[in-house]
């Protein structure tokens, strides 16, 4: 937005949804960040419920992937689209298109979701990605490690016969261990980047 202002869509599931991470989300973080001063207009009320405009001559379309229509006329470089496993069939590829224009100057298609189901049109396009994982790098064997809950270990006390669980002894217990070489590591930001 600051240093290549462009039309930008962003898309969620439906246009609730949409408006409400641009409204509780977005535009608070660009609000704080010293880059965004004087970018984002002022204008408020309901024409800007899904469109925020930048005084630098970008703009951002906030809408609701479950309605063909907002997938269609606007042209843009960048597309945004959140829980995509969510979205009717044909409406990724629909969205797809908006950046047609832009693809030989940069235009770029961001699907951010979590796994729909196998056959899927997203599922369809993650399995044309590197599907690549988070990982941490083991200090003990170097070996970058793929996190998985199956590595995680806490003090099973920390939960009582109820099913009640003390956060803060889960907290001061868990470990980690690395699948390469068994090391276990305390579990913290630190030693887990």
């Amino acid at each position: 937005i600051v240093k290549d202002p462009a039309p930008i869509l962003f898309l969620a599931d439906t246009p609730a949804n949409s408006v409400d991470f641009c409204d509780t989300s977005l535009v608070p973080m660009l609000r704080q960040n010293k880059c965004f001063d004087g970018l984002l207009s002022s204008v408020t009320g309901a024409d800007m419920k899904e469109t925020k405009i930048f005084s630098n001559g970008a703009i951002l379309w906030n809408r609701g992937a479950s309605n063909i229509k907002n997938l269609q006329r606007r042209s843009v470089k960048l597309l945004l689209a959140d829980e995509c496993w969510l979205y009717p069939q044909s409406h990724i590829e629909e969205a797809i298109k908006r950046i047609t224009r832009f693809q030989d100057d940069g235009g770029r298609a961001v699907l951010v979701s979590q796994a729909g189901e196998a056959g899927e049109e997203f599922d369809s396009y993650f399995l044309e990605t590197n599907q690549q994982e988070y990982c941490w790098k083991c200090p003990c064997c170097g070996e970058y490690v793929s996190y998985s809950l199956d590595m995680v270990k806490w003090d099973m006390d920390a939960v009582d016969e109820d099913g009640n669980v003390d956060y803060e002894t889960v907290k001061s217990s868990l470990m980690y261990t690395c699948s390469h070489c068994q090391s276990e590591f305390k579990a913290t930001k630190e030693q887990l980047k």
